[in-house]
């Protein structure tokens, strides 16, 4: 699977995922075309800025950290099974420090797209 594809399936993963967790597929039902389309933009760019932020934290490349982000849904923290995931792609544990940065990316994520959804309607 190429890295453009990767990262596809990843953004489609977690506007999904988000969407459905979030409690938003009802919301997201009443947007118009446009507004969802605008939701969708704002939602990848948040979920592409938080894979960079990781991999630039752990020191490796993107698709490292795509590959090893689990599906929305099956997972209650999605935040530990990455960080699990990432430390057995490194071969080492992740230092508490690296892990709380992963979790303040991870809310900052979660915040972008709170807002998103939220002025969503309004455009």
């Amino acid at each position: 699977m190429t890295n453009a594809s990767l990262a596809h399936r990843l953004t489609r993963l977690l506007f999904i995922g988000t969407l459905l967790l979030g409690g938003l597929a009802v919301q997201a039902q009443q947007l118009t075309p446009a507004q969802m389309a605008y939701l969708k933009t704002e939602t990848r760019k948040a979920d592409e800025a938080f894979v960079k932020e990781v991999a630039r934290v752990v020191g490796v490349h993107s698709s490292v950290v795509a590959k090893e982000i689990p599906e929305r849904g099956r997972i209650a923290d999605s935040v530990t099974r990455l960080v699990a995931g990432l430390e057995r792609s490194l071969g080492k544990p992740l230092s508490d420090e690296q892990k709380t940065a992963i979790r303040a990316a991870d809310t900052q994520r979660l915040q972008a797209i709170d807002e998103a959804v939220k002025s969503a309607p309004k455009r």
